[in-house]
């Protein structure tokens, strides 16, 4: 059963590089995260002797390491289709026949057929939607009375439809087909319902991962000879949070930051080689400038000896030619803008530690909230641009930091 459940995840993941080039992961990573699975981790395993209860436990824990080292390597945008595949992967009961082929737009049907059938209460535009539904779950008419128009038509109203099934009805749906129901004549909802599916089926909260927090990445997961490879959205820059890390770490004259274009290819190689030697930390940014330059950068991390101490980062946008070996090879995660304003306001306040907050008055404190606020709600709206904006901006990291800078010599003026 483990190791059925394990291939099943393998082989879903190895898929990922058919929406993104940049979604390539290793055996060898999958593997740890395999051996992670079958230990004990403070009283996350029980030690029962029930081979049922231990199986369980393993496959669950499997499956939250897989969402949580997968999710932080893909863009918030994509994160919402791998939970529904692995979903459908790994609780393939959930789904009754046909279902998931509607769902994804794979069931031939011919809608126009159903359309003397359709409920009064719904609007015309999804005549064949309905009639997909119908021809494809015929069952469904015998679960649930459509033409109880006082019911289904509060329904086909509120605000917060997937939260808001006809309690009469509620029960005899399964979770899927409350999804396809709100498919078909509620799509405006379909995002929300599709997220509380999936969090309800893995028993997650959220699929969002934790916020980033590049200290405690460093401190748990890095290895000195591999590359920590960080995949960012246009316009986001890592590298001050990097450094201010590589600071408090390893000191200032301990970290190199080159960006990648014309005429660095040599000086990179010459302060990698140095760095390796000397337990230096090497930041590369912007590899997606030199495609052609990443075999030899794989060649020497395969032949240089390692210090303790050396880390090597890198970062790079998102491109079709990028090396697979060093996608494979590298610990990658992606570098954008939470989703949401909790999830942006948490990121917030990972990086500025409890005494940088303290250090000053009330009222700068209170400023420094209102600084991330104002952060946060700026990332969040850039998901409905052109409406009402002028130009595509990234309000990131640095402007909130010298925002910060800001409010620290007008607090102490």
């Amino acid at each position: 059963r483990i190791a059925t459940s394990g291939s099943s995840l393998y082989f879903l993941i190895l898929d990922l590089q058919k929406v993104n080039h940049m979604y390539q992961f290793s055996l060898t990573s999958f593997l740890a995260l395999f051996l992670r699975s079958l230990q004990r981790e403070g009283n996350s395993i029980s030690t029962s002797t029930n081979v049922e209860i231990r199986l369980t436990q393993v496959c669950d824990r499997m499956l939250r390491l897989v969402c949580e080292y997968v999710g932080r390597s893909l863009f918030k945008s994509d994160r919402l289709m791998f939970g529904l595949h692995l979903v459908h992967i790994m609780f393939p009961k959930l789904f009754g026949e046909n279902e998931w082929e509607l769902f994804v737009g794979k069931f031939p049907s011919d809608g126009e057929k159903s359309i003397s059938d359709f409920p009064a209460w719904a609007t015309a535009d999804r005549k064949t939607a309905y009639g997909m539904l119908i021809n494809a779950i015929p069952k469904i008419l015998t679960q649930v009375n459509l033409k109880d128009t006082e019911a289904w038509s509060s329904w086909s109203r509120a605000t917060h439809a997937e939260a808001e099934f006809p309690q009469k009805y509620i029960k005899k749906l399964t979770s899927f087909q409350r999804l396809l129901f709100l498919q078909t004549f509620r799509p405006d909802r379909l995002e929300t319902a599709m997220n509380l599916f999936v969090c309800e089926a893995l028993s997650i909260k959220t699929l969002a991962p934790p916020s980033l927090n590049l200290q405690r990445l460093y401190t748990e997961e890095t290895q000195v000879s591999e590359p920590i490879l960080l995949v960012v959205s246009p316009g986001a820059d890592p590298s001050q949070e990097l450094e201010d890390l590589a600071v408090k770490t390893v000191g200032k004259d301990h970290y190199h930051q080159i960006a990648m274009g014309q005429g660095q290819a040599e000086i990179a190689l010459a302060t990698l080689r140095a760095s390796a030697a000397n337990g230096d930390w090497l930041c590369l940014k912007n590899l997606h400038l030199a495609i052609s330059w990443l075999g030899t950068l794989e060649k020497e991390m395969n032949s240089l000896q390692f210090h303790p101490q050396f880390r090597l980062w890198v970062t790079t946008e998102p491109h079709l030619k990028f090396s697979s070996i060093l996608l494979k090879s590298s610990l990658k995660l992606t570098f954008e803008a939470p989703p949401g304003i909790k999830k942006n306001l948490q990121r917030t306040y990972e990086y500025w530690t409890p005494d940088y907050v303290s250090k000053g008055t009330v009222p700068r404190a209170q400023t420094l909230f209102s600084l991330a606020w104002f952060h946060a709600i700026i990332q969040e709206r850039r998901n409905y641009i052109p409406q009402g904006w002028t130009k595509f901006y990234e309000y990131s990291f640095a402007d909130m930091r010298s925002s910060g800078e800001l409010i620290d010599v007008l607090c102490n003026a």
